[in-house]
């Protein structure tokens, strides 16, 4: 079973094997489109994910192998990779649920391109590995991958001049507000605004809180939690080093 796999359905369990195994039995781009007989369906519930930490969630109908049985079920981002993500496994009534991460090991390197393409391939037997698994099934459905209303750029800041420097841009062309924090374990060591115009990258300045301030005396640098949280849409967390000054 490959590390990570998340088993979904009424039966609640995912068929343990091995994924390279599988591998070969399932081709890189999959077979072509093939809903089986009698057909199984798949739909995109989160047509638009974000591209920072997005999950794609599933449902389908259909997946019932050749003796009624419940199908195991591969699943891919953008046809990439050898193995698949799963197997997932559907209920006793033939259903799949699930959901996939954009952040999957077995993801391509372009998956948080919003300007591109992107689908789920959906894969059941038959195979080497599982030949009762039948009927042979491959399915595609495509979603959004939607830029973050506001990214960090870098994530190695320092204090000059009583300040944090970030360097932020907007996922948009109208650019974005809201407020930037650093947090370490509870405590917040930094707080401020920020307002960008546009899509490119600006320097935004915050000032250390009283806490902050100690933290980071006398150079000291620590790992921090940066989290930008725009006026609106969902607030980005990135991990960031912060080194005070000397």
């Amino acid at each position: 079973m490959r590390r990570g796999l998340v088993a979904l359905g009424a039966l609640g369990a995912a068929v343990s094997g091995s994924a390279a195994a599988v591998a070969v039995a399932i081709p890189p781009t999959g077979p072509a489109e093939n809903p089986g007989n009698p057909p199984a369906t798949v739909t995109i519930d989160t047509p638009s994910v974000s591209a920072a930490g997005g999950t794609v969630s599933f449902s389908g109908t259909g997946f019932l192998n050749n003796a009624g049985k419940p199908q195991k079920v591969y699943v891919k981002l953008d046809d990439h990779g050898d193995d698949g993500i799963g197997p997932y496994l559907a209920a006793a009534d033939g259903t799949l649920k699930g959901s996939v991460a954009l952040s999957d090991p077995e993801a391509p390197a372009d998956i948080a391109d919003a300007s591109k393409a992107h689908w789920l391939r959906f894969l059941a037997g038959p195979s080497g590995t599982y030949p009762d698994n039948g009927p042979a099934r491959s399915l595609k459905a495509a979603f959004a991958v939607v830029a973050p209303p506001v990214r960090a750029t870098g994530t190695a800041l320092r204090v000059a001049s009583g300040r944090i420097a970030l360097r932020l841009a907007a996922g948009s062309a109208s650019g974005a507000r809201g407020t930037a924090t650093l947090r370490r374990s509870g405590v917040t060591l930094a707080r401020g605004a920020f307002a960008l115009a546009d899509a490119r990258t600006h320097t935004v300045r915050i000032a250390p809180t009283a806490a902050g301030r100690r933290a980071l005396k006398a150079g000291r640098t620590l790992t921090a939690r940066l989290v930008l949280t725009p006026s609106s849409g969902a607030a980005l967390t990135t991990t960031v080093t912060v080194k005070g000054a000397k």
